[in-house]
């Protein structure tokens, strides 16, 4: 199975974050440099991470990003439904 760029690069992203000792916020400009992506689109994974409930956004000069929850809590089909949203990925074509 060959996933899409957005999926693979969300699960390096949360394996970033659940490598973070003592779980301190990392800057997204430090995880776009990793992942050599730009700032502005790894801002818009990020959002997404927030909005699913995956990752928690702290703001000021101390901030940046940190798991919401245990990685051991989060499913390869959580970080799907980040990138492809919870539309179905899988359609019957009615065959019997």
């Amino acid at each position: 199975m060959k996933f899409k760029s957005g999926i693979e690069q969300t699960l390096c992203i949360l394996t970033m974050l659940a490598l973070q000792k003592n779980s301190k916020p990392v800057r997204s400009s430090l995880i776009s440099g990793r992942l050599a992506v730009s700032d502005s689109y790894l801002k818009k994974i990020m959002r997404q991470l927030v909005v699913f409930g995956l990752v928690t956004s702290d703001s000021g000069r101390e901030g940046g990003f940190r798991l919401a929850r245990p990685l051991s809590k989060i499913s390869l089909l959580d970080v799907f439904d980040v990138i492809e949203g919870k539309a179905h990925f899988a359609q019957s074509s009615g065959l019997s």
